[in-house]
């Protein structure tokens, strides 16, 4: 449960930013891609969807998606997720708690738009 409202509390961040930041906006720009990210199980999951500047999102998963950022179970992607260095997600993916599947250049993209 935690992990689907910090995702949705990152939908709305991620909304805000664009309404109200024109250099974010130019930034949601340079990229149209899917991106996922969920449990492992696929019991918890959003996809954030990119196109010419514009971002929407939905709880679930997208049938087509770019990319996804899968992680190990919820408490461990919401424990990582919260911390603001950029080793945590480092250190998951090293433990084998995080895996990226598909492009791994829209996943980079994405981790920085969304600090």
């Amino acid at each position: 449960m935690r992990l689907s409202l910090l995702l949705y509390v990152l939908k709305l961040k991620l909304k805000l930013s664009a309404l109200m930041r024109s250099a974010f906006r130019e930034k949601l720009r340079e990229k149209d891609c899917v991106l996922v990210i969920r449990t492992q199980d696929g019991k918890r999951g959003r996809s954030f969807c990119f196109s010419k500047g514009m971002m929407c999102s939905r709880a679930g998963r997208h049938p087509k998606p770019d990319t996804e950022l899968v992680w190990n179970d919820a408490a461990t992607a919401f424990k990582t997720m919260i911390q603001s260095e950029d080793s945590a997600l480092l250190e998951a993916i090293g433990k084998s708690q995080l895996k990226i599947e598909g492009n791994l250049e829209f996943a980079l993209w994405f981790t920085e738009i969304a600090k």
